[in-house]
Order: C-alpha cells, then sequence, then structure tokens
C-alpha cells in the first residue's frame, strides 16, 4: 500500500502519541482572473459534513473515514477548491469566466456539491460528487487516481490529478451554452475496471476520528 506513512501517524494518534500540527495548502488554489473576459460564471462549492472540519480525510477501510486533527488544511478546503476548479475551468473555456463566488456578483451560480474528497488505504484517491449548472443541468463526477509515492503531499498532488479529470472531463465545460451532451455522470479510474461500482456509496456512515 501506498499510504503506510499516514497509518502509522494514525496509529501514533490513537496512541496518545503527541504529533505537531501540519497546515497543507491545496494546489492550484490562488485564483488567478484570465485576461480574456467572457461571461462571468460564479463557482460555490459545498462540502459533505465531514470535509468541512478542517482535516485532511483518509479512508482507513471500506467501512471508515479519519478525520486528521493535526494535518489541516491551511484555508478553508470550500474556498480553496472554488479557487482550484475556477482556474481550471478558465483554462478549458474561453467563452467564460469562472469566479469563485466569494469574489463574484454573477447572478449566475456553477454548484459543485463535494461528497468525498479523501485518500484511502488502497494506494488512490478519490473525488466524488456532482456539478448544478446555472440552467439546472446536473453532472455527476467520480475521479479514483493512483497515489505516486507516501504520505500527505503525495496524497495531495493525486487528488489534484483528480481535480484536473473532473474539470476536463465534465462535458458543459468545453461548449457553448447552445450546445448539448449527455447527462450521463462520468467516472475515471486509472485503477481497475470495477472502481465505478466499489466507489458510488459515501463511506461517511461510520466516521473516526484521531484521538
Amino acid at each position: 500500500m501506498r499510504l503506510f506513512p499516514i497509518a502509522a501517524a494514525l496509529t501514533l494518534a490513537a496512541c496518545g502519541t503527541a504529533q505537531s500540527t501540519q497546515y497543507f495548502v491545496l494546489p492550484d488554489s490562488q485564483y488567478i482572473r484570465p485576461a480574456a473576459q467572457g461571461n462571468e460564471i460564479a463557482v460555490k462549492v459545498n462540502l459533505a459534513e465531514p470535509l468541512a472540519n478542517g482535516g485532511l480525510v483518509y479512508q482507513t477501510d471500506a467501512y471508515h473515514v479519519n478525520l486528521a486533527k493535526n494535518h489541516l488544511w491551511a484555508a478553508p478546503l470550500d474556498g480553496a477548491l472554488a479557487a482550484n476548479l475556477s482556474n481550471k475551468l478558465n483554462r478549458l473555456n474561453p467563452h467564460r469566466t469562472f469566479v469563485p463566488a466569494s469574489r463574484s456578483q454573477s447572478s449566475q451560480t456553477l454548484k459543485v456539491y463535494i461528497e468525498a474528497f479523501q485518500g484511502s488505504y488502497q494506494g488512490q484517491t478519490t473525488i466524488r460528487g456532482y456539478a448544478q449548472w446555472p440552467d439546472g443541468r446536473s453532472k455527476p463526477f467520480n475521479a479514483v487516481t493512483p497515489q505516486q509515492g507516501d504520505g500527505y503531499t503525495a496524497m495531495l498532488e493525486s487528488l489534484e490529478n483528480g481535480l484536473s479529470q473532473v474539470a476536463d472531463h465534465d462535458c458543459p465545460i468545453k461548449r457553448r451554452p447552445s450546445e448539448r451532451c449527455s447527462d450521463e455522470p462520468f467516472y475515471v479510474s486509472n485503477i481497475h475496471h470495477n472502481a465505478r461500482s466499489k466507489y458510488r456509496a459515501t463511506p461517511d456512515r461510520s466516521l473516526i476520528a484521531n484521538k
């Protein structure tokens, strides 16, 4: 497995060993407004409750996720994700200007609901949720990405790759508003062919936290 250092950190925390707090910055989360100005769309990210507590999330087995207390996001995750996705969408679509909702006054809002944003004992990361466009269209996504290397830094790099896949494969992003595309959910996996069925369920019914 790729995440032995994370598992070891969780074990130390459970045993009461003191750990220093570390803060992590989501890659590409410094918003850069594009020079070309298109129709402005505000990007608002809504997080499932376990993701909104400030700690990185790691799935420890098939039934539990751990909410880190000593490995924290340096900035609120919803805002960081809004900036990250806005940057990626702006690079993909010259017809619109995507702006984090906190910095936009547009009445047109792309709402992104994140149900899972986590590492895993299986050596991969998962980003799952759906995007709701201003015209009411809803687009589910489920990006499962292999983690290269050990530890939380490698986990963040894998999550960043997953965010690129989410932006790149969400069909309405690359099209003009008048163009249509399939409303089927998209699934991205570089792990194995049955990732689609394995990662539909949200593993937040049974939660454990660092002690």
